[in-house]
């Protein structure tokens, strides 16, 4: 887990995050041109986006829909909608640090009206107290 001093702070233009990021972690499908892609490991979100973990990014402006896959026990939840890819850490940039490490940033575009409440629970329940 990461501390809140960890936590990213500025958007991908250099302005400052409108919107909190929680540590979380989970599996992303992400269909693009090429098809899909399922990445193993989200490592924060929030309500406009999530950062995923890859050595693998997808190229910067690529959008399509995502599926972000909820597993606890036996239950099996979807959050769904658009998304963009606004920011790529490569690995040998220099600045990807060890909590976050390569990646992608993955704006959320329109999230479907039913997942909505949905990533809203995710974000609320994983803040720290």
């Amino acid at each position: 887990m990461t501390s809140d001093a960890a936590l990213p702070t500025e958007d991908h233009t250099g302005g400052p995050r409108r919107q909190k990021r929680v540590p979380f972690t989970a599996r992303i499908v992400l269909s693009h041109p090429g098809g899909e892609t399922e990445y193993p490991r989200t490592v924060d979100i929030s309500m406009k986006g999530v950062f995923v973990r890859t050595v693998r990014p997808l190229p910067l402006g690529t959008a399509g829909r995502f599926a972000l896959l909820l597993e606890a026990g036996m239950r099996r939840e979807r959050i769904e909608g658009a998304y963009e890819v606004v920011r790529v850490v490569p690995v040998d940039d220099g600045f990807s640090d060890a909590e976050t490490g390569a990646g992608m940033a993955v704006k959320f575009g329109a999230v479907d009206p039913e997942s909505s409440l949905l990533l809203y629970d995710v974000v609320r329940y994983n803040q720290y107290p």
